[in-house]
Order: C-alpha cells, then sequence, then structure tokens
C-alpha cells in the first residue's frame, strides 16, 4: 500500500465515520510554486511540473491527500477566447477590464469547443492522467462554476448589472455556458477518468458579498443543478463548490442550506471556509453538517497560516478539532497557502491537527503542540531525487528558468 492509498483510506474513513485522526489537505499551488521556485508560466502549462510539484509539497508536508488544483476560474474562459493577467508567481487572472462577452451582440461567443485541443484544456487531462499514474488514485475532476465562469467572459460588474438591468440576458448567458461548455467539457473529463463519480464545480463568484442571497438563489443554484441534471448522462453527479459568506447573513443557516442542497454529492460534503467560520463559530457549521447528513471540512484562514503567530495557528486548530471532529466525518483543509508562508508554519498546522485530531477526540485538549524539527524543502528534494520509487521526471526542475533559491524559504 502506498502512501497515499494509506492517505486516501483515512480520508474516506474520516468522512464516513470515526477514523484514527482528522485527516488534512491543503490548497498550496501558489505556496508549492514559490517553494519551488518554479515560476507560473510553467507550472500552469506543463502538467509534469503542476502534478509533481503538487505531489511532492504534500509529501514534504505530510498532507493526507493530494489536492491536485490549477486555476481553475480561467481554463473554460480561456478556451473560449477571454483574455488573461500573467504574474511570475501566482496564478493567472482573468482580465475583468476586457471581458470576452461586452454586450449581447457578443453572445454567440459562447460556442462548443474541442476539450481536446482548446487552450489548456488538454493539460488538464493530462495532469489527471498523470496523478492516476503516479499515486494509484482517482483525481477530482473539476470545472469552472457557470456562475463564476460567466463573471470571467463578461466580468464580475457587467453580470451583477445585467442581473438587474437584463436578467433575461444573464440567464441566456448562464444556460449557453451550461450546455455549449461546461457540459461537454464534464463529458471529456469523464471519458479520460471514467471511474470519477462526481465531478466539483468551483463557484466562489457567486459567494457572499459578491452576491446577495436572492441572487444566489436565482442565478447560481439552478444552473449547478442543470448541470447536474445534464451530467447524469454520462455516469457523473455535480456537486457545487468554493461558496463562502455566512458571516454576511443575519440568518447564515439559509445559505447553509442551499450549500447542502449543491454538495451532497461530494464526498467532502459541507464546508465552512475563515472568516466566516472564524466570525460564527464552526459549532453552527457542525451542526448543520448533522442536521444535513453530511461530512463537514472546515476551512483555516490562509492569512493566519502566512502571518502567525505559531500559538494562534495551534489554537485555530484546536478549535476548529474540538467542535467538529466529535462523532466523526470531519476534516480539516488549509485554504489556498500563500507563496511566502513560512514552512514552520505549516509543519506546525499539521502537527496541530495530527496531535489534537487523534480519536477518541479529548475535548479538553490540554496536550501542548511544538512545532517539529524537519528537514529543509532543499534536503527533501535532494533525497526525492536520488530515491525516486514514484518515477517523477523531474523535467521542470532542470529549467533555466527554475529558481533554487526559493528553496531556502523559512
Amino acid at each position: 500500500m502506498t502512501r497515499w492509498s494509506e492517505g486516501y483510506i483515512k480520508f474516506c474513513s474520516a468522512l464516513s465515520g470515526e477514523p484514527v485522526g482528522v485527516p488534512v489537505a491543503a490548497q498550496l499551488q501558489d505556496h508549492a510554486m514559490c517553494l519551488t521556485g518554479c515560476p507560473a508560466d510553467i507550472f500552469f502549462s506543463d502538467p509534469e511540473a503542476l502534478t509533481e510539484i503538487v505531489l511532492l509539497v504534500t509529501e514534504y508536508y505530510g498532507f493526507d491527500l493530494p489536492y491536485l488544483i490549477w486555476d481553475v476560474y480561467n481554463i473554460e474562459a480561456e478556451a473560449l477566447g477571454q483574455l488573461l493577467k500573467h504574474h511570475p508567481f501566482t496564478m493567472p487572472d482573468i482580465d475583468q477590464t476586457d471581458p470576452l462577452i461586452k454586450s449581447e451582440k457578443d453572445l454567440d461567443k459562447i460556442k462548443l469547443i474541442d476539450p481536446k485541443s482548446s487552450g489548456r484544456m488538454p493539460m488538464v487531462l493530462e495532469s489527471y492522467r498523470l496523478y492516476e499514474k503516479y499515486t494509484g488514485l482517482v483525481p477530482t475532476l473539476q470545472v469552472c462554476g457557470p456562475f463564476s465562469l460567466a463573471c470571467g467572459i463578461r466580468s464580475y460588474i457587467g453580470m451583477i448589472n445585467d442581473i438587474e438591468k437584463r436578467p433575461k440576458f444573464a440567464h441566456e448567458m448562464l444556460k449557453r455556458l451550461c450546455d455549449d461548455v461546461l457540459l461537454p467539457w464534464i463529458r471529456v473529463q469523464h471519458e479520460t477518468v471514467p471511474k470519477a463519480k462526481v465531478i466539483v464545480v468551483a463557484d466562489a463568484w457567486g459567494s457572499l458579498p459578491n452576491v446577495d442571497l436572492r441572487i444566489f438563489e436565482e442565478f447560481v443554484v439552478p444552473y449547478i443543478k442543470r448541470l447536474d441534471d445534464g451530467a447524469q448522462q454520462y455516469g457523473i453527479r455535480v456537486s457545487g463548490a468554493g461558496y463562502w459568506g455566512e458571516s454576511c447573513l443575519q440568518e447564515p443557516l439559509k445559505l447553509l442550506e442551499a450549500k447542502a442542497q449543491i454538495s451532497r454529492y461530494s464526498p467532502l460534503g459541507l464546508t465552512g471556509l475563515d472568516p466566516d467560520v472564524d466570525i460564527l463559530g464552526p459549532e453552527i457549521f457542525k451542526d448543520a453538517a448533522v442536521k444535513y447528513d453530511l461530512p463537514l471540512v472546515l476551512g483555516i484562514d490562509a492569512l493566519l497560516l502566512n502571518n502567525g503567530p505559531v500559538k494562534a495557528i495551534i489554537e485555530r486548530v484546536k478549535r476548529y478539532i474540538k467542535a467538529g471532529a466529535p462523532g466523526g466525518r470531519f476534516a480539516i483543509l488549509f485554504n489556498n497557502i500563500p507563496a511566502h508562508t513560512p514552512p514552520r508554519h505549516i509543519h506546525t498546522a499539521v502537527e496541530a491537527v495530527r496531535v489534537y485530531g487523534k480519536y477518541p477526540v479529548d475535548t479538553d485538549l490540554k496536550i501542548k503542540v511544538k512545532t517539529p524539527r524537519r528537514e529543509s524543502f532543499q534536503k527533501f528534494i535532494e533525497r526525492k531525487l536520488a530515491d525516486n520509487p514514484e518515477g517523477y521526471t523531474f523535467s521542470w526542475y532542470q529549467a533555466p528558468t527554475v529558481s533554487k533559491k526559493t528553496f531556502s524559504l523559512s
């Protein structure tokens, strides 16, 4: 059994009942680029670089399961012709000042595309293949959500104006994105990874306060359901993800109920992300997960991981495990780790999950957590180069633009 198989079993056990310990995973693409010195133009275009770096950094920190993720909000928009802004060590951004859909006359630019040859879609498909090859696991399939894709090619401001002034046009755009772009893309992804049972739809633009609850219920939720209805013909279900904003509402349970409806097919179940969890308290998220019979994943604040102090990181992990772990069906996620986050902060946060997340959970949690001693990332890479059972190519490592100086990040 490989370390990835063990981590997968741990996650499955955790999300279905009481496991040996609370599992932890992370969104780490920006940090992984910085740690390895791999610039964004390589990381987000070379499937070997993307997949191998994510797996290596996941192993270095001891996360239980590798979370393979790219700039998921850009892939479909770029394939349609939307311009992106590129940065050295962070993911590309959509150029919101120059949207693809500038007026209703441009609606026909939303058209059927060939996922096997359009933009970086082939990179995504090859990354799935490499992930399966290196880990033996089924990768998590992902597409951009309809509302977020509309905000990308129309611009966020343009989309909100359409909702208020031209709601029929906004609905027509969302329908076309579902039927002509996303469903064909889902079909090809599932053909590439036929063992996948769920595809995650990343839709953060549909979060509060970007939208209010009325917009969420009319322009976000129905189109996740439209994708799910359409995807069932391919033998796969759809789960909305990436939503936050409960702390913006006087009645946060309304958003949690809506999230539960559109995430019920995800193995991760219901998610709560900082700052909402910190503001409202993790208990409300645990209660909602129990009410809707879903697993719960709580996300630790990216800025806290970056800025510290270590004591505050430990206390946040302790607080969330104390509320979320009893009864099982619980995991911790480190929200998108910033590029220059000190590795000692991440090692300490993982150690806190290991110490406090042992079942049965001690509700007093009086045990002290210390920052563990770990080898540097440079030494880790040298060791992996010498002993490479996974068969990584390390082709990206030889690129002249990859800077080894960042390996000393501390």
